[in-house]
């Protein structure tokens, strides 16, 4: 299209605006994309500093035993993540939801190992909170003459059942056969 002297300027001018304005509108577009991936990129290189601070909000028992398996080592994880940070992110994710994402990741590498049955663990958490409760009664009873030696045999008795609780079940071994003596 070519404008000489007898076109109207404020058509001219509304053209040229329209024209600024979609090439403004480009590279407003093309810059916060290339926000986007430059965000996605320093998260996905840093995952590894995500990591070992979303590792230590995890009992230290279990992370210790994760990383010593084959394909868990620090290493291994770190990689992992990073693939699956690549995967997952736009770079538009707010720092927050970047730690969620993180830590429900990592929460997932922990529910695969083969670590012991949460029902052990909390019968340890009530049987704990049963001899916190017990251990108080037995301070305030002692207080009491009348009523101490009920109350520190209800105690002993108590701590032989979570002994009983909390030792591993003894399984019986046979007995070499009784030799018989010939004459």
């Amino acid at each position: 299209m070519r404008f000489g002297p007898e076109d109207d300027e404020a058509e001219i001018r509304d053209i040229v605006g329209g024209i600024v304005e979609e090439v403004k509108g480009g590279l407003t577009t093309e810059a916060a994309r290339a926000a986007r991936l430059r965000l996605k990129r320093e998260v996905v290189d840093g995952a590894g500093e995500l990591l070992d601070g979303v590792l230590r909000r995890f009992p230290k028992d279990q992370v210790a035993a994760m990383l010593k398996r084959p394909g868990f080592s620090g290493i291994a994880l770190k990689a992992r993540l990073h693939r699956f940070l690549e995967r997952t992110i736009t770079g538009d994710e707010r720092p927050e939801r970047i730690a969620e994402l993180v830590m429900a990741w990592a929460e997932r590498r922990l529910a695969e190992q083969p670590f012991p049955s949460t029902s052990t663990s909390r019968l340890a958490a009530g049987v704990g909170t049963a001899i916190g409760v017990l251990g108080s009664v037995g301070v305030v009873a002692l207080q009491n003459p009348q009523i101490r030696d009920a109350t520190v045999k209800h105690l002993k008795t108590a701590r032989d059942k979570v002994g009983r609780w909390l030792r591993p079940p003894v399984t019986p071994q046979a007995s070499p056969p009784a030799r018989t003596r010939t004459s």
